[in-house]
């Protein structure tokens, strides 16, 4: 529709007045919880029976899993499920055959008939289930058994989604449900998902309009506050802006990510230096057990040289050889033992690289779920980084002035001072900085503070040295 391919750019700018444009055009309902879950899951059902791809989503995981069981038990009313068969209980789910399924953990293990690892999010139709909780199911790539214990951790109705689990879909109809109100993130994905219509069904209290919920999810995410609500929000302090993350979380994010990332950097270093080291390793073997063959046998031709010749007839004529074989009685020993010393060493080093290499490679194949989680924590902190941003642009906090400077003119240099001071903002948030940038690193030193300052000082260096943050001095004390 083409009024609503204008609207939702407009949506996605956060003006609120669009929202009259989608009552206008009956895309807003409003009613109690129950009415509106009825609702919601009725416009669903409506499009599964005429043949239609529909999309069925909540903000929130609560209202997600009431209408999964709205949904399913619409499917048992019409005689698509039976639900005295064996089913499996799921969270607060009971699962039967030709249930529809999201897995929600990428296992590369577990591969459907055609060789498809499972993924998640993917959605599947339940073929049956097994007496051990285990059980086979149908998806876009073929058909796969699930475990028990993955389905027991991972497996959830896929009826209703989450409106961030249905991003990057395309269907045909899109309804979403609030129970409350959201932020616009949340509204302009959820109506945004389908080609031909979109509808929203808010719940309302007293006096309350579906225009007013909606109108007030747009505004929630950078909402104009009085100004001391906002520097209390930039410095950590309560209240706390819904959309922007409180401290403790960008911190726990922040290492979360670290480690991670740490984790990832640590596996591959370690297959770099790991060959030169084995071969180092194997060398010193080869070497220890020549050493041990050539002296064990010296040591035995040294016994045959006096059993042999250390007798009456024949010590004259042999002193020499005698002498020589002597000698060697007494000193091969020593080098057998420090040889086998040497052996005993290298062999234990290859064992630990041989575990050292086993458990990078391990860790590397379960490298992209761990990039998976650096994308979601990446994708957190930037949100939270672009609201930061926009709010110090729009009344810059002491913490940040008395840092970089004032606000320059509207232009490219403005540009870089917002960057610089929404990361400076995110920064101090983090790590419970009042002012500055916290302390100085010392030498070596490398987590997830160092990693955060050194990101601000990259934004810094682009506003040029005479900003007060480049007057500091560098730290020369060593990290143990």
């Amino acid at each position: 529709n083409e009024w609503e391919r204008e609207a939702s750019l407009r949506l996605r700018r956060g003006d609120v007045t669009v929202a009259e444009v989608y009552e206008a055009h009956g895309r807003l309902h409003s009613g109690t919880l129950s009415q509106m879950e009825r609702a919601s899951v009725a416009a669903w059902w409506e499009r599964r029976q005429a043949g239609s791809k529909g999309l069925l989503m909540s903000p929130t995981n609560d209202a997600t899993e009431r209408l999964n069981q709205r949904c399913q038990q619409t499917r048992i009313s019409a005689g698509e499920i039976n639900p005295d068969s064996r089913h499996l209980t799921v969270g607060i789910h009971e699962v039967h055959a030709g249930d529809e399924i999201a897995t929600r953990q990428n296992d590369r293990r577990l591969t459907t008939d055609r060789g498809e690892m499972v993924r998640n999010r993917a959605v599947w139709t339940v073929d049956h289930i097994h007496p051990d909780g285990s059980l086979t199911a149908t998806g876009k790539h073929g058909t796969v058994r699930l475990p028990a214990a993955y389905v027991e951790e991972h497996v959830e109705l896929a009826y209703a989604r989450t409106v961030m689990g249905a991003q990057g879909r395309n269907v045909q109809g899109g309804a979403s449900f609030y129970e409350k109100p959201t932020d616009v993130r949340n509204l302009y994905v959820a109506m945004t998902r389908g080609t031909a219509m979109n509808e929203a069904f808010m719940v309302v209290t007293g006096e309350q309009t579906a225009v007013d919920v909606f109108a007030q999810s747009i505004a929630t995410d950078w909402i104009d506050l009085p100004a001391h609500a906002r520097r209390a929000e930039l410095r950590d302090e309560k209240p706390h802006r819904p959309g922007l993350l409180d401290g403790t979380a960008l911190r726990e994010m922040h290492e979360q990510r670290y480690d991670i990332a740490s984790a990832i950097e640590c596996a591959e270093n370690t297959l770099q230096r790991l060959p030169g080291e084995r071969q180092q390793a194997e060398r010193a073997k080869a070497t220890a057990e020549k050493t041990i063959t050539e002296k064990t046998a010296a040591y035995s031709a040294a016994e045959d040289v006096l059993a042999n010749y250390d007798r009456p007839l024949h010590r004259r004529k042999h002193a020499t050889d005698i002498a020589d074989a002597q000698l060697d009685i007494r000193r091969l020993p020593a080098a057998v033992k420090t040889a086998n010393g040497e052996l005993s060493v290298a062999v234990s080093t290859l064992e630990r690289l041989r575990r050292q290499e086993a458990q990078a490679r391990a860790s590397l194949r379960r490298r992209p779920d761990l990039e998976t989680k650096i994308n979601a924590i990446d994708e957190q902190l930037n949100h939270d980084l672009r609201i930061r941003t926009r709010i110090i642009r729009l009344e810059p906090p002491d913490a940040i002035v008395s840092t970089i400077g004032d606000r320059p003119a509207p232009g490219p240099a403005a540009g870089q001072w917002d960057a610089a001071a929404g990361r400076l903002a995110q920064h101090q948030a983090t790590f419970d900085i009042t002012d500055g940038l916290g302390r100085l690193p010392r030498a070596l030193e490398r987590n997830a503070y160092t990693l955060s300052r050194g990101a601000v000082e990259q934004t810094l260096d682009l506003l040029g040295a005479e900003t007060p943050a480049k007057r500091e001095v560098p730290s020369i004390g060593l990290s143990l």
